[in-house]
């Protein structure tokens, strides 16, 4: 659902489902929430791995540079290639994408957790983690990169710098 609120009030959305690979989404703004959030539940993402950080390289092949990013997960997000070497995080490859995409270095990473087990894959710039899900986390959102008014809850980095003894 939160696919599909984002992609109908957003001015040019890129909706793009992910499991062991990508599958963009292909939608009309005459299309409802529920028929975008249908098309992405039937999107053929060739398994049910949680691979994330392969929309962050689908935005870095398309050159594409929206104003944010909306992760809706478990934040299970592990690569699922086997070998230890090659593994690939979110994280990384974010910052890869901040650093190279003409205009990205503006771009944020919203990362609703849907279901949480204490854990956390992504960390570094620009990238807002959210626990759970209520009419107001788009609200969190703006709030967050200053868009609209109103003060979002200070990040956890900015405690800490805050509070910490230096």
């Amino acid at each position: 659902m939160l696919c599909g609120i984002v992609a109908k009030v957003a001015e040019r959305p890129y909706v793009v489902a992910f499991g062991s690979d990508v599958a963009p989404v292909l939608f009309s703004k005459n299309d409802t929430v529920l028929r975008i959030a249908k098309r992405t539940l039937d999107a053929d993402t060739k398994g049910c791995s949680t691979n994330g950080h392969k929309c962050v390289e689908w935005l870095i092949q398309k050159k594409l540079v929206p104003d944010r990013v909306v992760f809706l997960s478990d934040m299970q997000m592990w690569n699922d290639n086997d070998s230890n070497d090659d593994q690939i995080c979110l994280s990384d490859v974010w910052d890869k994408y901040l650093k190279s995409a003409a205009g990205a270095k503006n771009t944020w990473a919203h990362c609703v957790h849907v279901n949480g087990y204490g854990d956390n894959v992504v960390e570094g710039d620009r990238i807002n983690m959210v626990a759970g899900f209520s009419e107001k986390v788009v609200t969190m959102m703006l709030q967050t990169e200053g868009v609209i008014g109103g003060k979002a809850l200070p990040t956890v980095e900015q405690v800490r710098e805050k509070w910490t003894v230096k």
